[in-house]
């Protein structure tokens, strides 16, 4: 967690500790909508290069007095903090395991003005899953459940929304081909972070620690939000640093742009990124 994040974490449980117990200010919808943003985008995990899954079950804590204030439109404002989780994971790139859901619940530790949002991750028959962590490799596109689905299908490309369902059609799957060669080795490069391996596309990869502008998220106060790239061509590998603040290192020197080769070893911040070209076979 970055030195502004803790902050913001820190001011909230300010406002929403001494501030509310002094003033006993209630509790207004906007200020739950907030909230629930803000879990979403804590719970993010990064699972695939362009795909992030995050909680779909959001259980908003409240006192008794707050709790038989909104009572009268729960239903309602329910249904409208969904919409807001669904409209925050469609411009952020957000999916979920399942459909979305909010719920109210009275906690008799909170005076008024107070509240607390849990979050967890629920299959569609509500039994609850695992919080995925952030890794790389292929995740099926069909475990995405899109609470909005107008506004999902208008950015969705070629999935389509089946009528009344959450679910997603997929594209026919291609036939299988017979191969006509045999297996040959080929290079299959990767990075190593923090234990999990992440495997590199042709093309372009940028590693940072903000899951809206980077390909791998690395959770790290000393990254900045776009810190390096590494951009695979053919068998080359290239690492390139995007004018981060602490620099990019190789054997404790910064790097502007450099060829990798395996078990070379970047530093970003306080992580260390090494650089696999493990052989796979292909056909």
């Amino acid at each position: 967690m970055g030195v502004f994040d803790r902050f913001e974490k820190g001011i909230d449980r300010v406002v929403n500790g001494a501030f509310a117990k002094a003033f006993r200010s209630q509790v207004e919808p906007v200020e739950l909508a907030s909230a629930i943003r803000r879990e979403a985008d804590n719970r993010a995990a990064v699972v695939s290069r362009g795909r992030t899954l995050t909680a779909n079950a959001y259980a908003v804590e409240l006192s008794n007095a707050d709790f038989e204030r909104l009572d009268p439109v729960s239903a309602e404002l329910r249904q409208d903090l969904r919409q807001v989780v669904g409209e925050h994971a469609v411009e952020q790139g957000y999916s979920f395991v399942g459909p979305v859901s909010v719920t109210f619940e009275i906690a008799d530790d909170l005076d008024t003005g107070m509240y607390r949002v849990r979050a967890a991750t629920r299959r569609p028959d509500g039994s609850p899953a695992a919080q995925p962590a952030s890794r790389g490799g292929y995740d099926p596109p069909s475990r995405s459940h899109p609470v909005v689905l107008e506004e999902y299908a208008a950015h969705s490309g070629p999935h389509t929304v089946s009528s009344g369902s959450q679910s997603i059609q997929q594209p026919p799957a291609a036939p299988p081909v017979r191969p006509s060669a045999p297996s040959r080795p080929a290079p299959a490069p990767s990075v190593w972070v923090d234990g999990r391996e992440h495997r590199l596309q042709q093309g372009t990869t940028v590693f940072g620690r903000s899951a809206n502008s980077a390909d791998v998220v690395i959770d790290d106060p000393g990254m900045s939000r776009r810190h390096f790239e590494i951009t695979v061509s053919g068998s080359r590998a290239t690492a390139t640093d995007l004018g981060s603040t602490n620099g990019t290192l190789v054997d404790g020197r910064p790097i502007s742009s450099i060829a990798l080769s395996d078990g070379m070893v970047l530093t970003a911040g306080d992580t260390p990124v090494t650089y696999s070209e493990a052989v796979t076979f292909s056909e």
